[in-house]
């Protein structure tokens, strides 16, 4: 059967967003502002859009959003999903800690600088990248 964003969404994506929002402010200064530098000067993704009206945007462009937002809204803002396999996300729990649960699968946090919640059942992917326009750290090895 065909996988739909639809059939998990909202729901999901509003109790990760809720989630996050409360650690986010838990996280010390010094790894913040090292959140802050890859932001500014990482490796930015080729092309970007905008998740509220769906236009191109160039990611360069979005480099402030980390310094204009407060860290609540940057992580809402920030946040998308996809459906991917166990090999793309195996990755992402390298480091990883646990920080909460939706219907019965983790949330995690990883201080290379992202959270994400994966459902292995459907391979439902939410992510929210703290050095966003940027990859977070060590996204390529």
């Amino acid at each position: 059967p065909e996988k739909r964003v639809e059939d998990y969404g909202d729901i999901v994506r509003k109790e990760f967003v809720d989630i996050i929002q409360k650690h986010v402010i838990t996280i010390n200064n010094k790894l913040w502002k090292k959140f802050v530098k890859q932001a500014m000067t990482g490796t930015t993704l080729y092309i970007g859009f905008d998740i509220n009206t769906g236009a191109m945007v160039d990611p360069e462009d979005e480099r402030d959003t980390i310094l204009k937002s407060s860290r609540q809204e940057f992580v809402r803002t920030t946040t998308f999903d996809s459906f991917q396999p166990y090999y793309y996300v195996e990755r992402l729990y390298s480091g990883a800690k646990e920080i909460g649960n939706i219907n019965g699968f983790n949330v995690w946090f990883n201080e290379r600088g992202f959270y994400f919640y994966w459902n292995e059942e459907t391979e439902f992917l939410i992510e929210s990248w703290l050095t966003f326009p940027a990859y977070p750290y060590g996204w390529f090895k």
